[in-house]
């Protein structure tokens, strides 16, 4: 622990690979844009591996004692720090990406970081970096002037509201209404100016906990707009847009709807309990893909060293010029 407060004291929050004898090798992280470019390099084999490992331990370890004497390291050591700065820098895979992006999901929910989000939309000019280096006092005046320039362009209806975690928002209290008494009023209004009047009034229908969607309901479309919009858009065409949009969400029900089953939409815990299966699902998947990827990079590492022992060994051996 002593030995890590020191590091942190001489070089900031940095990463450190400790070796087997014991020696602490801090490194920054490549940057994405570094990351990818070694990537690239790696796989298309232009430079020679053991030149790019130097290369990386050069740019990212932080003690230049270690940067002046890498060629008076043991072998090996420089191999196994690229690799633990290539590891860290990146994700290995798509799992560990997805994986990674749960995982920063609860961050970003974070306060803070959704006034960064509001404060960028306000003032487009404004980078999330440029917001994470203001003062708090000053932070927040400008989320108070973006949340104003919002309400201005009609970005927003209502001043901002910050819920305590676990806590639910207040619903709003409606005036209640009678529905069918309303239908009723806008049929007569309807009569009375000769518009359309619907031949058979909807009957309303008893709340229920589930939703069941007949064979008979599958036909309805439900329509909105002026004249100018049935001409631009007619409902026959809306109905295939729809169609087609909703498909890739609705596949199941409509598989279940072609074979004339009634489709019941589940509950928010039968969801809940299925989210968790996949969850599950997900971390045995994860799970066994990081230990196939730990394999390769046990065995990628243990090839390198070889490789570089054995190039060094022919460089020991290789006969020196004589001068004349």
């Amino acid at each position: 622990m002593t030995d890590l407060l020191h590091l942190r004291e001489q070089y900031g929050g940095v990463y450190v690979l400790t070796l087997p004898d014991g020696k602490r090798i801090p490194y920054r992280l490549l940057s994405v844009g570094e990351f990818l470019e070694y990537e690239h390099l790696f796989k298309t084999g232009q430079y020679p591996s053991a030149y790019l490992e130097d290369e990386i331990f050069k740019k990212c370890v932080v003690d230049p004692v270690l940067v002046d004497h890498i060629d008076q390291l043991r072998a090996g050591v420089v191999t196994s720090v690229a690799t633990s700065i290539l590891t860290h820098s990146g994700p290995p895979s798509i799992a560990d990406l997805n994986y990674d992006l749960d995982m920063n999901r609860e961050a970003a929910s974070f306060a803070l970081h959704e006034m960064v989000c509001v404060i960028c939309q306000a003032f487009p000019g404004y980078t999330p970096d440029d917001l994470y280096a203001m003062e708090y006092s000053r932070f927040m005046l400008r989320l108070a002037q973006a949340e104003r320039h919002l309400l201005r362009m009609g970005v927003i209806s209502e001043p901002l509201s910050i819920i305590p975690p676990g806590a639910e928002p207040q619903e709003q209290q409606r005036p209640k209404v009678d529905a069918s008494e309303l239908f009723n009023q806008w049929e007569q209004q309807q009569k009375a100016s000769g518009g359309w009047v619907p031949k058979e009034s909807p009957q309303p229908r008893s709340p229920s906990e589930n939703t069941i969607i007949s064979k008979a309901e599958e036909g309805g479309v439900f329509t909105s707009g002026g004249s100018w919009d049935l001409i631009d858009n007619p409902p026959e065409q809306r109905q295939r847009d729809m169609v087609n949009e909703t498909a890739p969400i609705y596949n199941d029900y409509v598989e279940q709807m072609k074979e004339g089953q009634k489709v019941k939409i589940p509950s928010m815990e039968e969801r809940r309990a299925a989210a968790l299966a996949r969850a599950k699902a997900n971390e045995e998947a994860y799970k066994k893909v990081m230990a196939k990827q730990k394999e390769k990079l046990d065995a990628d590492l243990k090839k390198a060293i070889e490789e570089r022992e054995k190039a060094r060994a022919a460089k020991r051996r290789k006969p020196r010029k004589k001068r004349r």
